[in-house]
């Protein structure tokens, strides 16, 4: 029944080191207007995080006095967490090196994503949204298991960005085909990525993975949503400058620039009309560049 959709679905996702020593500052966000010129913000969104910022941005740019769950509007922020981050949670306490391992492997993504989490219920304004966190595995933590005699799932060489992008990419696209699905025929489903956090490879495994599961999830919903016109996922890329914390601020800023460096409509129309994935070569459809 279509008036169980919703005319909106918006996605804000990224994933994160540890927040801890975020300095709370201004920014400004880039956008696209309707005569597709870029343009900075207005209004400053004054947040720790990008993200939480970008959010702030999307929800009064999209929503307009719309709420979450009601008049057609739903949203979700998304942050995966790496795993890493147990070992500095859960490092005082542990009395020896096998205990730290057992305790990262046993409990190292319930504390992770219990901390992430409420570090944003504390810095975010959550009405208007569900928030969902997520933990990505990482090299290090591997290496601390495998040191306390535990299995360690990861294979070595290079595995660790495969890693790290597959369960981006899982989690992605199980989130976008759910709201493309989940939006009336010519509803909008806006995903708006933030590369500006995670640490080392994670940041280029996030990326990476956004922009395949937003081609991913459009092409399956195009299959399994039984819409006409099949629903299309409209990617935001972001990157924000650098923050330097105060006392090292020359003058001060005014605002930091949360940049938009990447826009694409990904829409399963793109496998032709009355077309299956069936009747195409699969290995063409992740190789286009876009």
């Amino acid at each position: 029944m279509t008036e169980d959709y919703a005319d909106l679905y918006l996605i804000v996702a990224s994933v994160w080191g540890d927040p801890s020593r975020w300095a709370k500052v201004p920014y400004k966000v880039e956008y696209v207007k309707e005569d597709k010129r870029k343009v900075v913000s207005s209004e400053t969104f004054t947040s720790s995080s990008s993200t939480l910022a970008l959010w702030e941005f999307a929800r009064e740019s999209f929503f307009n006095g719309k709420q979450n769950g009601r008049e057609g509007v739903k949203a979700k922020v998304k942050i995966y967490g790496l795993s890493s981050l147990a070992l500095k949670l859960l490092s005082s306490k542990c009395n020896s090196a096998n205990d730290f391992g057992r305790a990262v492997s046993e409990r190292g993504v319930e504390v992770v994503r219990g901390y992430l989490r409420g570090y944003v219920e504390a810095h975010m304004n959550t009405r208007g949204a569900s928030l969902d966190v997520e933990v990505v595995p990482t090299a290090l933590t591997q290496v601390i298991c495998k040191g306390a005699g535990l299995v360690a799932s990861m294979r070595s060489g290079g595995g660790a960005f495969e890693l790290a992008k597959t369960a981006i990419l899982a989690g992605l696209t199980r989130d976008l085909l759910d709201a493309a699905c989940s939006v009336k025929p010519n509803g909008r489903v806006i995903f708006i990525a933030d590369t500006t956090h995670g640490v080392n490879y994670t940041t280029i495994a996030f990326y990476e993975a956004a922009k395949l599961s937003a081609r991913l999830a459009a092409l399956l919903a195009s299959i399994l949503c039984k819409r006409e016109p099949p629903p299309s996922i409209e990617l935001m890329v972001y990157n924000s400058d650098p923050v330097i914390p105060p006392p090292l601020q020359p003058g001060g800023q005014e605002a930091y620039k949360i940049h938009l460096v990447q826009t694409s409509t990904l829409e399963g129309q793109g496998l032709g009309h009355g077309q299956s994935l069936a009747s195409k070569d699969p290995r063409r459809l992740f190789m286009q560049q876009y």
